[in-house]
C-alpha cells in the first residue's frame, strides 16, 4: 500500500497541472449538462401537475354562440352522459380584443371569472375588486411597463365601447400563458363578467366581444378508447358541440405549445453538452497518452524495480477518475443554482414560477455514465503501459525529443516557417486543439444558421408559423370598408397586392383543426404537388398528412359549425407550424361552400411598395378607426423573447467555447514550451528575441485553428441545415433551409480563432521564463 501510494504522488505531482485542466472540463460539462437534464424535468412535470391541479382535462372547447342557459345546461348535459366521458369542467368566458398602454393585443383575449384554481401574486385580497383583474406574468415580457396599476381596455363593441379594467396583480397560468400562445387569459371578478355580459348584449349587432364557456372534457381511461376513436371526433359526432365551438386544443397540444420555447432552447442546448461532453472526452484520452508517453522512462524503472504493469494501471487510471470524478460532482452542485437562474428567465416566456425539481435518478445514470465511459477511455490507454520495457523505455527517453520535420526553415517568413515546422514535428501536441477548433466552430455554425434564419426581426420564424406572406394586415371589427383602409394607406405607400386571409376552425374527417382560408392560395408556402385552386380542393401539412395516414390525392370530409361535411381534394402540402403543424389550407371558395361569410372573420393582408412606412400606417390607421380595427405586422408577441433566448444563447456558447479554449491552451502550451526549453533558449543565444518566439508560438495555434475552422465551415455547409431540420420538425416546422450571408458564414469561425490567438498570446509569456 505505501509503495502504491508513492507512485500516485509521483504521477500527481508531474501531472498536476493537466488534472487540474480534466477537473475543469468536467465539471463544466457536469454543470451544463445537469442543469439540461433538470431544467427539462421540473418545466415538464410542473407544467403536467399544474394542468392537472387545474383540472384542464383532455381536451378543451371554446364555445359561443350558446344564445342561453338553457341551451348550455343542454349541451353539457348531453356531453356529460356520453359513455367515454369522465367528466367536465366548466368556466364561464368572454372573449375580446383589449388594450394595455395604448398597446393593443395581437389576439383576443379570454376573460373568466377568477374561480381560485390559479395561483396569483400582486394584491393581498384573495378575491378580485370590482373593476380589477389578474394578468398572466407573460405580459411582462409582451408589452412594456406593465405593472400593478396599469389599465386594461377591454374592446366591448364598436365605437368605442370598452370596459376599463385595472392590473391587481399576476398569475401563473399553465393552460395559454406562454409567449407562444397568442390568445391569453385574464381573470375578472363574478360582478365585473356579469357586467360585461350585459353590455355585450345591450350592444347587439354592434358588439365586437361575445360572451361563452370554456369547456375542459376528461376522457376515461380505456384503452378501447384509444385504439378505436379519437375523442375530438368522438365527440363531434355524438353531441351538438360542433354548432358552438370556436376553437378546440387537446392537453397534448397546449402543454407542447407551453414548453415548445423551453424545449426546443433545451434542444440547442443539449447538442452543445453533447459537443462539449466529446471535447472533454477527447481531450482526456490524448492527456493519457500523452503522459504514459511522457512517464516511459519512470514506467521501465518501476518495473525494473519489480512494479507489476496491473498495478502501474490501476494507480495511473484511479489518478485520472480522481478529477473525473470530483469534476462530475462538482458539476452536479452548480448545477443547482444555474437550474434555478434558468428557471427563473423563463417566467417570462412561461408565465410560470418553476421550481428547481432535481431528477436525481436521472442525475446519477447520468454521473454512471460519464465514469463508465472516461474510465472506458482511460483505461483503454493505460493498456499500452504493459508493452513498456524497462530498456526501451530508457532509451527511447533519451531521444524523446529528437523528432525529425520535414518542413524546411526559408528566411522569409521566418516565424512563420518555424511555426509550421514545430506544428508538423508535433502534430500529436497539436491534434487535440484541431478537435476542438472544429467541433466548437461546427456548433457555432448550427446556431449562427438558426439565427440567421430567424432574421433580425425574426421574418424566417414567422414565415414558418403564417400560412401567407405580407407586409401588413388590417381587420375590421366595424363599418370600415376596404376602400376607407387604403384611403390612409395610399398616403404613404402604393399598394403592391391586397388579399384576404381566415382562420376559422373546421373539421377535418370529423376531427376540429385550424383551417387557412385566403383568396390567394399561391401565397401557400407549398412543399409538394400543388396549390389548392378549385373550391373542391385543399393543401395539409405534412404533420398532418401523416398523422391522419393521407396522401395526396385523397379525398376527405370538412364541415363546419354550420353544415356537415363535404368532400374535398387534398392537392399539395404547405408549410404552416401553427398548433404544432395541425392546420389546413383552402380556398375562400372552398370555404363558402360549408361555411358563413362574416366581413369580421377576414383580415385584409397588403404588400407595399415601401414596406419601411408600415409603422406609420399602423399608426395612423389605429389614431382614425381606433377599436374598430385590429392592426398588425407579420410578427406575434412570443417572438421577440425568442430573438432574446437566441441572443443569450450565442452569449452562452461563445463564453462557454472561451473557457474550454483557455484551458485547452494552458494544458497545452505548458506541456509544449516545458518540452521546448532547449530549443527555446537556442533560439535566444541565435538572437531571436521574446516577443518574436512569442508570436512564432500563437501562430502555431492559429495555423491548427484555421485548418479546423474550415474543416468545420466544410462540414457545416453540408449537414447543418438537415441537422437543424430535424430539430425544427419537433415544433412543427418542415423544410428548414437557411441562407446566411458570407459574414454570418464566417463569424464564428473568426471569433473561435481569435479566442485561440488571444489565449496562445496570453500563455507564451511562459517563453519569458526560459532563459
Amino acid at each position: 500500500m505505501k509503495r502504491n501510494k508513492l507512485i500516485f504522488k509521483s504521477f500527481w505531482k508531474s501531472h498536476n497541472f493537466s488534472l487540474i485542466g480534466i477537473f475543469a472540463f468536467v465539471a463544466i460539462v457536469g454543470a451544463v449538462s445537469c442543469s439540461l437534464f433538470t431544467v427539462l424535468h421540473s418545466t415538464a412535470s410542473y407544467e403536467k401537475q399544474e394542468m392537472h391541479r387545474g383540472e384542464f382535462g383532455d381536451i378543451s372547447f371554446w364555445l359561443t354562440n350558446t344564445t342561453s342557459e338553457n341551451e348550455k345546461s343542454e349541451l353539457i348535459k348531453n356531453i356529460s352522459e356520453l359513455g367515454k366521458v369522465e367528466s367536465l369542467n366548466i368556466q364561464n368566458m368572454i372573449m375580446a380584443n383589449y388594450e394595455i398602454s395604448h398597446t393593443e393585443s395581437d389576439s383576443e383575449g379570454c376573460f373568466i371569472v377568477d374561480d381560485g384554481r390559479y395561483k396569483k401574486s400582486g394584491i393581498k385580497a384573495d378575491e378580485l375588486g370590482i373593476g380589477e383583474c389578474f394578468v398572466p406574468f407573460s405580459f411582462s415580457e409582451i408589452y412594456e411597463n406593465v405593472e400593478v396599476g396599469k389599465n386594461v381596455d377591454v374592446i366591448i363593441g364598436r365605437n368605442g365601447l370598452i370596459k376599463e379594467l385595472k392590473i391587481a396583480g399576476f398569475f401563473e397560468d399553465p393552460f395559454m400563458g406562454s409567449t407562444m400562445f397568442g390568445m391569453k387569459t385574464i381573470l375578472i371578478s363574478q360582478y365585473d363578467f356579469e357586467e360585461m355580459v350585459e353590455m355585450v348584449s345591450e350592444s347587439g349587432f354592434d358588439a365586437l366581444a361575445r360572451d361563452g364557456i370554456l369547456l375542459h372534457v376528461k376522457e376515461k381511461k380505456s384503452a378501447a378508447v384509444k385504439e378505436t376513436l379519437d375523442f375530438n371526433k368522438y365527440l363531434n359526432e355524438n353531441s351538438d358541440i360542433t354548432k358552438y365551438t370556436e376553437d378546440v386544443h387537446s392537453t397534448d397540444t397546449i402543454v407542447h405549445f407551453m414548453l415548445l420555447l423551453s424545449n426546443s432552447f433545451a434542444a440547442m442546448f443539449g447538442t452543445f453538452a453533447l459537443v462539449l461532453f466529446l471535447v472533454t472526452l477527447f481531450v482526456l484520452s490524448h492527456t493519457v497518452k500523452t503522459a504514459i508517453d511522457e512517464e516511459k522512462n519512470h514506467f521501465g524503472i518501476y518495473k525494473e524495480l519489480g512494479y507489476e504493469s496491473r498495478i502501474l494501471s490501476i494507480n495511473f487510471s484511479l489518478l485520472f477518475m480522481i478529477p473525473v470524478i470530483l469534476g462530475s460532482i462538482m458539476g452536479a452542485f452548480l448545477s443547482i443554482p444555474a437550474s434555478s437562474v434558468i428557471l427563473k428567465s423563463q417566467n417570462g416566456t412561461t408565465s410560470l414560477f418553476i421550481p428547481v425539481d432535481i431528477p436525481y435518478m436521472i442525475l446519477i445514470l447520468f454521473l454512471i455514465l460519464i465514469y463508465v465511459l472516461f474510465f472506458a477511455f482511460v483505461f483503454f490507454q493505460s493498456i499500452r503501459i504493459k508493452r513498456i520495457s524497462p530498456l526501451n523505455a530508457i532509451r527511447l527517453n533519451d531521444n524523446k525529443n529528437q523528432i525529425a520535420a520535414k518542413s524546411m526553415i526559408h528566411k522569409k517568413g521566418l516565424l512563420l516557417w518555424m511555426a509550421l515546422r514545430q506544428v508538423e514535428s508535433r502534430k500529436k501536441d497539436y491534434f487535440s486543439t484541431l478537435i476542438i477548433s472544429i467541433l466548437l466552430v461546427l456548433f457555432s455554425t448550427f446556431v449562427i444558421r438558426i439565427n440567421a434564419w430567424l432574421g433580425p426581426r425574426g421574418e424566417g420564424l414567422m414565415d414558418a408559423f403564417n400560412p401567407t406572406d405580407m407586409h401588413l394586415g388590417v381587420q375590421s371589427f366595424g363599418d370600415e370598408t376596404i376602400e376607407d383602409f387604403e384611403e390612409i394607406i395610399n398616403q404613404y405607400s402604393q399598394i403592391k397586392e391586397h388579399y384576404v386571409l381566415g382562420m376559422p376552425t373546421l373539421r377535418l374527417n370529423g376531427k376540429d383543426y385550424t383551417a387557412n382560408v385566403t383568396n390567394a392560395a399561391d401565397h401557400f408556402h407549398i412543399f409538394e404537388g400543388k396549390t389548392c385552386t378549385e373550391d373542391n380542393e385543399i393543401v395539409i401539412t405534412e404533420f398532418l398528412m401523416k398523422d391522419l395516414g393521407l396522401k395526396i390525392g385523397d379525398k376527405v370530409k370538412i364541415g363546419s359549425r354550420y353544415t356537415p361535411g363535404q368532400d374535398f381534394v387534398i392537392t399539395g402540402t404547405y408549410q404552416c407550424a401553427n398548433d404544432t403543424g395541425e392546420n389546413f389550407g383552402m380556398t375562400k371558395d372552398g370555404y363558402l361552400r360549408i361555411g358563413r361569410d362574416n366581413p369580421a372573420l377576414w383580415c385584409h393582408h397588403y404588400f407595399l411598395q415601401d414596406e419601411n412606412k408600415k409603422f406609420e400606417i399602423m399608426d395612423a390607421l389605429e389614431q382614425k378607426f381606433g377599436s374598430d380595427v385590429h392592426v398588425h405586422e407579420n410578427s406575434w408577441p412570443g417572438l421577440y423573447g425568442i430573438l432574446r433566448s437566441m441572443k443569450m444563447l450565442i452569449v452562452f456558447m461563445y463564453v462557454i467555447s472561451g473557457i474550454f479554449i483557455l484551458i485547452s491552451i494552458v494544458l497545452s502550451s505548458k506541456r509544449i514550451i516545458t518540452e521546448e526549453k532547449s530549443d527555446l533558449n537556442n533560439y535566444r543565444l541565435l538572437g531571436f528575441s521574446f516577443e518574436s518566439l512569442r508570436w512564432s508560438f500563437v501562430l502555431r495555434f492559429l495555423i491548427v485553428a484555421i485548418i479546423g475552422s474550415v474543416i468545420a465551415l466544410v462540414t457545416g455547409a453540408l449537414i447543418s441545415d438537415p441537422l437543424i431540420d430535424i430539430l425544427m420538425r419537433s415544433a412543427g416546422i418542415a423544410g428548414f433551409t437557411s441562407h446566411p450571408g458570407l459574414q454570418m458564414v464566417f463569424l464564428p469561425a473568426v471569433i473561435i480563432v481569435l479566442m485561440f490567438i488571444f489565449f496562445a498570446w496570453l500563455f507564451g509569456e511562459r517563453i519569458r521564463n526560459w532563459r
